[in-house]
């Protein structure tokens, strides 16, 4: 069991290992049975780069598509953002878990109305949360629990996030 108020927010630029780091988390918290729900978001990527993302649920590892680069969705710069892939998140966040795992808060995930609903509930609450936060919306979170991960401090932050965790299990 977790006890309350682990919260860590990991922000920084595209390709800086965001979401290898959350994966590292979870599977460290997989290790100790702590019991996670939520997503994790990866691009998909073509021929000629990356077409989209993919929204994975967290325990059951089911991928949804969450944007593309083909219509129906919400326009988004180049990309279509899919209504049903953020419902499969939000619907991950409904459950209860010992810590929500959220890759990411972020605008494109920011388009549906009850994704920012549940985000804020989460925010609110004293749920254990790992959250990846765009670079642009750290202000939804408080700064002593938000972490910049740089392609330099990677390994180094991973440890250090490794261990507040493991002095919360």
């Amino acid at each position: 069991m977790i006890a309350k108020n682990l919260r860590i927010f990991i922000t920084g630029k595209p390709g800086s290992g965001k979401t290898t780091l959350v994966m590292k988390l979870k599977s460290l918290l997989d290790e100790k049975y702590v019991s996670v729900t939520g997503f994790y978001t990866e691009e998909t990527r073509g021929r000629k780069g990356r077409t989209g993302f993919k929204l994975t649920t967290i325990p059951e590892n089911e991928n949804y598509t969450l944007s593309s680069i083909r219509p129906p969705g919400i326009p988004f710069g180049k990309y279509y953002v899919k209504i049903e892939g953020i419902d499969k998140g939000i619907k991950a966040l409904k459950r209860k878990a010992n810590i929500y795992i959220i890759d990411e808060v972020g605008p494109m995930e920011m388009k549906h109305l009850d994704f920012i609903h549940i985000i804020k509930e989460i925010l609110k609450s004293n749920e254990n949360i790992i959250a990846v936060i765009h670079r642009n919306l750290t202000n939804l979170v408080e700064n002593e629990n938000l972490y910049e991960i740089t392609i330099e401090n990677r390994n180094k932050l991973y440890k250090e996030l490794k261990k507040i965790i493991e002095n919360y299990i």
